[in-house]
C-alpha cells in the first residue's frame, strides 16, 4: 500500500529482526511518493522498496471538482485523472528484478478564461534495475522519458529522466539513502541532476523520522487506533495525514495535500517557459481494505487554493490567474499482487 496503510506493525514483526528491517524500510521510504502526482518514474522507483514477493503496485485516482470562477470572472469546470505504478519484470527474483514504472496525470479543464488551457497531461515511463550490492547498500539505476504539456505532437514538452541511487541499513535503527536524480520536468532546477541524501532514524516502534534532501517526514503511531504522518518535499509537495482505524478493515482519515506541476504550452511565446498548476486542499475520507494489497478510498475535499503561473521555474513564476474555492470528490483505488 503506497499512501497510508504501511505504518502499523504488530508485536510479531518487532520480534523478528529481519522482518522488522524489511517492513520498516518499506514503510519509511514510501513517503517519497505519497501524492497522486508523485511519479513511479523518478528516483522513488528505486528508493521505495517493494516486498520481496510483490509483483506490482498500482494506484488510480479520479477527481471531480464543483464549478468555480477564475479571477477574471470566467467559469471553470475541472476533472482530474491519475494513474501510477511499478511492475517487476521477473518477480521471482524479488529485489534483483528489473522494474517498469509509469505515471499519468490528465487535467480536463473547461473555461472561457484565455489563461487556462483546455487540458494538460503529464505522462512518463521508466526502466530500473539493480547494478551492484556494496556491503549493506543496494545500488540501482533508472532511465526514462515523459511528456508534460497540452500537445504531445507539437514537439515541445518532452523530457528525460535518470537516477542512480543506493539504500541500506547502517544498524537496526538507521537507514541511509543517497544518489543523484535528473528530472527534465522538475519544477525547480530541471536542467541539472540533484543529489539525494536521506537519513531515517527509528526512535521507537511508534515514532520515526526522515530528514535530508529533498525530503522531510515524520511517522507517529501513538496507539493501535491512530496513525499520524507528515511529509514535505519542498517546494512542490506536502502531505499531512491523521487516520483512525474503525472496525471491519475501515479507516477514517483527514488529510492535507498540496502540490505543484509544470507543463509546456505549445503556443507560449517565451521559449523554455512553462505553465505551473498549484493546488492546496483539505480532505475527509474513508478507506476500505478489501484485501491485503487492495484498498478503495472515497474522499471529499475543500479546495482552498488553485492557481496557474508562468515562468522557467516555479519559485520565479508569475501568477496568471487564480480560481475560487470549491469542493472536490475523489475515488482512489490501490492494488498490488
Amino acid at each position: 500500500m503506497e499512501l497510508y496503510g504501511c505504518l502499523k506493525l504488530g508485536g510479531l514483526l518487532w520480534s523478528n529482526p529481519w522482518f522488522m528491517r524489511s517492513s520498516l524500510l518499506f514503510c519509511l521510504v514510501v513517503c517519497l511518493a505519497a501524492l497522486p502526482a508523485a511519479a513511479r518514474t523518478r528516483a522513488d522507483l528505486n528508493l521505495t522498496p517493494m516486498d520481496d514477493d510483490a509483483g506490482a503496485q498500482l494506484r488510480f485516482e479520479v477527481d471531480n471538482y464543483l464549478a468555480s470562477t477564475t479571477r477574471s470572472g470566467a467559469d471553470l469546470s475541472m476533472r482530474a485523472y491519475g494513474a501510477r505504478g511499478r511492475i517487476r519484470l521477473a518477480p521471482k527474483k524479488g529485489p534483483a528484478s528489473p522494474k517498469i514504472g509509469f505515471q499519468h496525470i490528465y487535467l480536463d479543464l473547461d473555461s472561457a478564461d484565455p489563461l487556462i488551457p483546455d487540458d494538460l497531461t503529464d505522462s512518463s515511463i521508466a526502466f530500473a534495475m539493480p547494478i551492484a550490492k556494496v556491503g549493506e547498500f543496494l545500488v540501482e539505476f533508472s532511465i526514462g522519458a515523459g511528456f508534460a504539456g497540452d500537445d504531445p505532437y507539437g514537439g515541445t514538452g518532452w523530457y528525460g529522466l535518470a537516477s542512480v541511487t543506493a539504500r541500506g541499513w547502517v544498524d537496526d535503527s538507521n537507514v541511509l539513502y543517497f544518489g543523484f536524480d535528473y528530472d527534465g520536468n522538475r519544477v525547480f532546477a530541471p536542467d541539472v541532476p540533484l543529489p539525494i541524501f536521506l537519513w531515517t532514524h527509528i526512535w521507537s516502534k511508534e515514532f520515526r523520522t526522515t530528514i535530508g534532501f529533498p525530503y522531510l517526514g515524520i511517522v507517529w503511531n501513538p496507539n493501535e487506533k491512530w496513525e499520524i504522518e507528515v511529509q514535505y518535499l519542498p517546494p512542490t509537495r506536502a502531505v499531512a495525514i491523521v487516520k483512525y482505524k474503525l472496525p471491519g478493515n475501515v479507516d477514517l482519515f483527514g488529510r492535507f495535500r498540496g502540490a505543484s506541476f509544470g507543463f509546456t504550452i505549445r503556443d507560449d511565446p517565451r521559449e523554455n517557459y512553462r505553465t505551473f498548476y498549484t493546488e492546496e486542499r483539505l480532505e475527509l475520507g474513508v478507506g476500505w481494505h478489501i484485501a491485503k494489497e487492495t484498498e478503495l478510498e472515497f474522499v471529499a475535499a475543500w479546495v482552498m487554493d488553485r492557481r496557474f503561473s508562468r515562468g522557467y521555474v516555479l519559485n520565479d513564476a508569475t501568477t496568471t490567474t487564480r480560481t475560487g474555492r470549491t469542493v472536490a470528490f475523489a475515488a482512489i483505488f490501490k492494488f498490488g499482487f
